[in-house]
């Protein structure tokens, strides 16, 4: 029985839909192990997760279902290109900025309407990327939710060509 393993690092709030994602494409979970810590002694915390998957090769469905983990990669990537391209409306950069330039300068309250100004601007440039891309996001999700369904039916037996 020809067997293949993949082994990744996700954060660890990420690991029960890593898992989930993954098993919906016939990998079985081998082992789930802390990868980076934060902190030390009593008081660290688990950033990272490294998991280990192992999928039967020789499986009926492999080739199949191997095919819709690659659309679903593939489709996954679209979506993080779009989300890339979103503006980004940047609020801790500008409030630090303003506080220094309040008290070191005074000229904090000429930035801060600046700042306003340049804020409702990008604000309008955000809803209208959201207005222009959300319904592209929503076929998108569709796309990848098909996906996994077809992948869990022909896992399930239930794949009706």
């Amino acid at each position: 029985m020809a067997k293949e393993t993949r082994v990744l690092k996700v954060d660890s709030d990420a690991v029960n839909t890593a898992i989930t994602t993954f098993e919906g494409f016939g990998w079985e979970l081998i082992s789930n192990q802390p990868a980076t810590q934060i902190g030390d002694g009593k008081n660290s915390v688990v950033a990272e997760n490294q998991l280990t998957f192992s999928r039967d090769k020789d499986a009926p469905w492999y080739e199949e279902i191997k095919n819709l983990e690659d659309e679903f990669v593939k489709t996954m990537s679209q979506r993080s290109e779009l989300e890339d391209l979103e503006p980004d409306v940047d609020v801790k950069f500008h409030a630090i900025l303003f506080v220094v330039l309040l008290f070191v300068y005074g000229i904090g309250l000429i930035y801060l309407l600046i700042y306003i100004i340049m804020r409702v601007s990008k604000k309008s440039e955000n809803t209208k990327w959201h207005e222009e891309n959300d319904p592209e996001i929503e076929k998108i999700d569709q796309k990848l939710h098909d996906i996994q369904q077809k992948s869990l039916d022909i896992l399930n037996g239930k794949n009706d060509k």
